[in-house]
Order: structure tokens, then C-alpha cells, then sequence
């Protein structure tokens, strides 16, 4: 956010710190946790403000837990550069955090001849995103990879990359170092309007104003929305959609191998 403009209700508040922090991430998921992290470790004073009592109070506390290699990602996009950053960073620094890793490689399974038909194009999209050891298997492979799979199972490709993380201690681990390090968080507290005077921000909360150099919005599904509440207008819309996975507990384990996953649509 670079705008100077003043929205919401203005409202006369206590300040909730007399400290002018560099940086306030609004949202404490995965993405908040991540960033307070870094912007710490690099120096910078960092709040965290969370509408909730608690953090991953969004869509954090149900995402996928896969370590994503970014081999559908758009080719040449932000989001296939985030992914690259996030899935190299991960392997570089979870042993020393404690964080889990299981390298279990995951499936995407063509059941009919229509979802076959576009298997080639998914390998070619991941070579060109540079992972250069996905490829297409055979039915008789696939059973060999994944013996409990049913046999109507015409193909798949193998991506050997992908791997499973712990959803929930990663961004807590994030932000507890950042915390360590001398972040703050400041929990219950939804922002609800600011201001920009052309060299610091002053941000309206429930439970009082904050000052900044700068605010990054972490806000999830609800970004638009804080976008609208501080600068008066977003430059997106964001339509949450929900999507399912079924997730077997460690009695089933063995009936799966990998993670197994739809042709997309």
C-alpha cells in the first residue's frame, strides 16, 4: 500500500504502541507469519496485527500442507516465482527449524480418455517451469506406484518433487522466530481504516492506531476488503472458492503412497 489517502471512519484512538514500526503485516496466516519473519531477521522493526484471537484463524488452518514444485503454475508468472522461492527456502532451512518433510511425490490420475488427452500438455508446461523430472506413466506403472489405486486408471504423470509438510508448525515456527527476534503481534485486532501523510502510515484498529513506514496486506480472502478500509478502494476482487481433500489418518497411511490428485479443469 503507497497511497496517500485517508478512509474510514476516522475514529480518535489510543496509540496501541508508541513505537513507529517499519513494517505492519495485516493477517497472521501462513503468508504474515512468512513475511514477519524475514522482514525481521533482515533488521526491520514488524508488527503483525490479526483480526483473530488466534493465528491461521483463516484459510491457513485448512490448506493442503503440499509443498508445491509450481509444475501447473502459469509459466513466467509471479506465482510460479513465489513457488520456486517458497519450495527452495523450505528445503534450505526446515531441518534447522525442526520443520517435517516427507518426500512423497504425488500422481495427477487420468480416469477417462478426455482427461488423458491433456496429460502431454501438463508435462510440457512443467518442463518448461524447469522441473525437468515430471513425465507420463502407464497404467501398469501407476499400479506399481500405487498398488490400492483402482484399475480403471488409464494413466498419469509422476511429479517425484512434490512433498508434504506440517500446515500448522511452519508458520508458527515463522513467527516465533520473528517474535525471538522482536517482532510484535497484536491479536483481536482488525484494522479498520488509516491514513498516509506522505512519509508514515497511521492505521485505525479495534484496539487502537498503529504507526508505520510501511503496511503489507496479508489478509487472505480478505485482502480486497482491507484494501477497501484503509485506501477506500481495491485494485482486486477476490471470489473465495473451497476445495477437498481426503485425508487418511495414520491407521490408513499405507493405502496411499503419494498424493494423488485431479486432471485440473
Amino acid at each position: 500500500m503507497a497511497l496517500d489517502q485517508s478512509q474510514g471512519h476516522k475514529p480518535t484512538q489510543k496509540s496501541l504502541s508508541s513505537e513507529v514500526f517499519d513494517v505492519v503485516v495485516v493477517g497472521a496466516g501462513v503468508v504474515g507469519c512468512a513475511i514477519a519473519r524475514r522482514f525481521t531477521l533482515k533488521g526491520a522493526r514488524v508488527a503483525v496485527v490479526e483480526k483473530a484471537s488466534d493465528i491461521l484463524d483463516g484459510a491457513s488452518k485448512a490448506n493442503s500442507a503440499i509443498l508445491h514444485t509450481g509444475f501447473d503454475a502459469p509459466p513466467d508468472s509471479l506465482e510460479l516465482s513465489c513457488i520456486r522461492n517458497g519450495y527452495s527456502e523450505y528445503l534450505k532451512i526446515h531441518k534447522s527449524l525442526g520443520l517435517p518433510l516427507e518426500k512423497s511425490g504425488a500422481h495427477v490420475i487420468a480416469w477417462n480418455e478426455a482427461e488423458e488427452e491433456k496429460l502431454e500438455a501438463i508435462v510440457k508446461q512443467a518442463h518448461g517451469n524447469g522441473i525437468g523430472d515430471v513425465r507420463q506413466i502407464g497404467a501398469d506403472e501407476l499400479s506399481q506406484a500405487e498398488p490400492n489405486l483402482a484399475r480403471t486408471a488409464l494413466s498419469a504423470i509422476t511429479i517425484p518433487g512434490e512433498a508434504i509438510i506440517d500446515p500448522w508448525s511452519a508458520p508458527y515456527v515463522y513467527l516465533e522466530q520473528a517474535l525471538v527476534n522482536g517482532a510484535e503481534i497484536f491479536r483481536a485486532c482488525e484494522v479498520t481504516g488509516g491514513e498516509f501523510d506522505g512519509s508514515q502510515w497511521r492505521l485505525w484498529t479495534t484496539r487502537g492506531a498503529l504507526s508505520c513506514r510501511h503496511v503489507i496486506n496479508c489478509a487472505g480472502l480478505y485482502g480486497d476488503l482491507v484494501d477497501k478500509a484503509v485506501l477506500g478502494s481495491a485494485a482486486f476482487h477476490i471470489t473465495p472458492r473451497k476445495g477437498q481433500f481426503v485425508v487418511f489418518d495414520k491407521a490408513a497411511a499405507g493405502l496411499v503412497n503419494s498424493v494423488i490428485l485431479p486432471v485440473p479443469t
